[in-house]
């Protein structure tokens, strides 16, 4: 799937440094975390806060909306993320 032909919601756009999102998502995990040993690839960010959408591969494929912390260091059971079904469960997220 493309981002250029994802339909975002309001709120939501495509990334603008998908490498970045997917390289803090890596460094916040820690290696008990739950997304830990996935591949994630940014497939969209919030334009009104620091979350993001990945979709994971590895033993299942999934879709996920991940506040990332921005911090230095990992801290244990963040970053915090729902699992979604699709782009359209972002629609009214920030409401």
């Amino acid at each position: 799937m493309s981002n250029d032909r994802l339909t975002l919601p309001a709120g939501w756009e495509a990334p603008v440094n998908p490498k970045a999102l997917e390289k803090e998502l890596l460094a916040e995990l820690t290696s008990d975390h739950l997304l830990y040993g996935h591949t994630a690839r940014a497939i969209a960010q919030s334009s009104e806060s620091d979350e993001a959408v990945f979709m994971f591969t590895g033993a299942t494929e999934f879709m996920a909306i991940v506040a990332l912390t921005w911090e230095e260091a990992p801290i244990k059971d963040q970053p915090e993320f729902e699992k979604i079904s699709g782009i359209s469960e972002l629609e009214g997220f920030f409401d």
